[in-house]
């Protein structure tokens, strides 16, 4: 697997299904398209609200990385609102 692009901390995601054993939820960059692989979380009240998220919702978070050559990464704080989908749909 590719490296993946460190993200700009306070980005709008999509919330991707991932099918790795140790990989919680893929997060997919709005802007840029990069995918990030969340692992764990910075407490467990901020896991609690980001796994009862769907795929398909988009979030914004601030992420930090586990072990980047990997694409690993840890969900450090979940950000007020999000950005808008475009296009129809949900």
């Amino acid at each position: 697997m590719s490296k993946a692009a460190r993200p700009n901390n306070a980005n709008s995601y999509v919330i991707e299904a991932n099918s790795d054993e140790d990989v919680e939820f893929s997060l997919r960059a709005m802007n840029s398209g990069n995918r990030y692989d969340v692992v764990d979380y910075a407490d467990p009240i901020l896991a609690e609200k980001l796994q009862a998220r769907e795929p398909g919702n988009s979030v914004r978070v601030d992420l930090a990385p586990v072990d980047e050559a990997a694409n690993r990464w840890a969900v450090t704080r979940h950000l007020p609102g999000a950005s808008p989908r475009i296009g129809l749909g949900r």
